[in-house]
């Protein structure tokens, strides 16, 4: 969280770091947002199935596979959760995955309503 006129930056995606990942090119975040988005919601569900089923490799899979677009994306809170989903199911611990799986889905609501409503103009 970064101080802005007196206040935290508390978005769930940080668009302007986000844009120097991909070296200003607001086309190309605006491309890779809309893609990341297309199949969001598949790739949550499958990875809440996975936690709820015990299935510690496809956790890992799941969540391995939503680190690399939310660290592009500076979604930190919800990337250091998949981070923490992704360690569990690699180490085959998924006893505590439930309560992180909930974080990380009401985590990743507010990516996604912030990703549905953000004004590229104001990038």
């Amino acid at each position: 969280m970064t101080p802005r006129d007196g206040q935290l930056d508390e978005s769930p995606v940080r668009m302007s770091l986000a844009l120097g990942r991909v070296d200003g090119d607001k086309d190309l975040l605006q491309e890779l947002v809309h893609t990341f988005q297309e199949d969001l919601s598949e790739r949550v569900a499958a990875l809440t199935a996975a936690i709820r089923r015990g299935d510690d490799q496809e956790t890992f899979h799941a969540a391995h596979s939503l680190r690399g677009p939310l660290g592009i994306l500076c979604a930190e809170k919800a990337l250091a959760l998949a981070e923490e989903l992704e360690t569990l199911g690699r180490a085959g611990r998924l006893g505590g995955a439930a309560a992180v799986g909930e974080a990380f889905e009401r985590e990743m609501t507010k990516v996604a309503a912030f990703l549905s409503s953000f004004d590229w103009k104001s990038l």
